[in-house]
């Protein structure tokens, strides 16, 4: 019987095997380290682009004074940029331009927590040249020490990343908004400034309603055939008139405005509008048909989840009533009353009369400031300078705006398009008696006034010079390796 020969693997075929083996799985386990570490280079550089992505989108969408409130100030620096044509020469010009440096941050991304170091330039360089008649191109053939950056121009940047040359194309030079007056209405964002319009005139005819039927219901609980009268006579209004008598009727508007807190711990500004009327009969005291009431309407009210105090635009009308001197003639009343209630810092409200609004024919004139032609005088700006309002149509007596503060609260600045020296500033007794113990518009309103120690000013005088549009730049930036580091462009733009 044959035996089996049992002898096992010798020492260098096992070596040869080792050898083999791992030069066959040396490329192979490379390859796979390789991958690993590009799938994390791939998304460290995913996670720098998305938080530079937020961050663009955090500058783009936020206001200046929100920016600094996240950010800090920036620090801002004028840079001297020269201008080149598209051959490469120079033109001999050069551009002044803001830049606007903001410091983030540093941020930890990826497995590895490598630390980029965040940075934004905000800048009007674009603006700039078009003041100056350039506007930024690319260049068709390469030009020895430019470079086409993300927005497709041709530029240097020096070690900082401000832009220092530009090969640019000639046009037609256009103002740079960043340095004239941008006017007053502007982000007309309702959820980021408080908008009153013109509804809040219609509560005098509401009113009116309100005060008639409080009227025939005071006049049939008293006198019953006065009311029976009125009811079935064609003389109702002079029956009725022993009772109510809109011209003796007052309204009071308040705007309040404060910073509160939510249920959840959040602060947020509250901006709200309220009208209180009050009407009493011209009888004797001792007449029993003598009466009075109030009447009070929330115009308007909204929080606002911000980090600055909202603007308050308010299309003003004073007070219009149904004149019992003529059949349907409407007019404004001598005295219109406002109070201002501001806890507040910074608070602006602009008090305006559109050129054209609802109740121009009703003025007597069409309120404008006129010379000796009739012609409208224009301030420098091109905006009416001063409106007035008119209590009959023969427009001889101007209507006395009073306006003062609620006693304890803060000074807000009031813009206005009306003539300031038809403003009263003193506390007067009416806004008192009608606010004292009294809700506006559902919220309890002062019961006692003070003058008014904000300012009032034409709305010329509301200068908006800050930069409002600008070409942004984020850049992230890592110490291992400049392979890493991230840069993307866009543009912000207040409307």
């Amino acid at each position: 019987m044959a035996r089996k020969d049992n002898k096992g693997f010798s020492i260098v075929e096992i070596v040869i095997a080792i050898t083999i083996l791992s030069l066959l799985l040396v490329p192979i386990v490379t390859q796979i380290s390789q991958t690993f570490k590009t799938n994390r280079q791939t998304r460290r550089q995913q996670l720098a682009n998305d938080d530079a992505i937020y961050v663009m989108e955090d500058f783009q969408k936020s206001t200046l004074g929100e920016l600094e409130t996240k950010y800090s100030a920036p620090s801002s620096e004028e840079i001297t940029c020269k201008i080149y044509d598209e051959t490469g020469s120079d033109t001999g010009d050069t551009v002044k331009y803001t830049a606007n440096i903001y410091t983030l941050s540093d941020v930890e991304l990826g497995h590895e927590n490598t630390v980029y170091t965040r940075k934004v330039i905000m800048d009007d360089l674009s603006l700039a040249l078009l003041n100056e008649g350039y506007r930024m191109t690319v260049n068709s053939v390469e030009l020895a020490g430019f470079e086409v950056n993300d927005e497709g121009n041709t530029v240097k940047y020096d070690s900082n990343g401000r832009i220092t040359d530009v090969v640019c194309t000639t046009t037609t030079p256009v103002n740079n908004p960043n340095k004239v007056n941008l006017g007053n209405m502007q982000n007309m964002d309702s959820t980021k400034v408080a908008i009153i319009g013109g509804n809040a005139a219609n509560f005098d005819a509401q009113a009116e309603q309100g005060f008639y039927s409080l009227a025939l219901n005071k006049m049939k609980e008293t006198d019953k055939p006065s009311w029976d009268q009125a009811m079935y006579s064609s003389l109702s209004d002079s029956v009725l008139n022993q009772y109510y008598n809109l011209d003796n009727t007052k309204k009071v508007t308040r705007i309040y405005i404060d910073q509160l807190t939510d249920d959840t711990g959040n602060d947020y500004y509250q901006v709200s509008v309220g009208i209180t009327y009050k009407n009493t009969t011209v009888t004797d005291t001792a007449n029993p048909k003598r009466w009075s009431d109030e009447l009070a309407y929330n115009v308007y009210s909204q929080k606002f989840y911000m980090d600055e105090c909202p603007a308050v635009y308010f299309e003003y009308q004073p007070y219009t009533a149904e004149s019992s001197y003529g059949s349907g003639i409407m007019y404004y009343t001598s005295d219109d009353y406002l109070i201002v209630e501001n806890y507040v810092d910074d608070a602006k409200i602009y008090l305006y009369k559109p050129v054209q609004d609802q109740m121009q024919v009703y003025s007597g004139r069409d309120g404008a400031v006129k010379d000796g032609s009739g012609n409208i005088i224009y301030d420098t700006n091109g905006n009416v300078e001063a409106y007035e309002f008119y209590t009959s149509s023969s427009g001889t007596t101007p209507v006395k705006i009073h306006i003062c503060d609620e006693d304890g609260t803060k000074p807000a600045t009031v813009y206005t398009n009306i003539k300031i020296a038809d403003f009263d500033t003193a506390a007067h007794a009416v806004i008192s008696d009608l606010l004292k113990n009294k809700e506006t518009g559902g919220i309890q309103t002062a019961s006692s006034t003070k003058d008014f120690a904000g300012e009032l000013k034409k709305l010329s005088e509301d200068q908006r010079l800050q930069e409002r549009i600008f070409t942004i730049r984020v850049y992230l930036t890592t110490d291992d390796s400049a392979a890493n580091d991230i840069s993307i462009t866009g543009a912000k733009g207040e409307n």
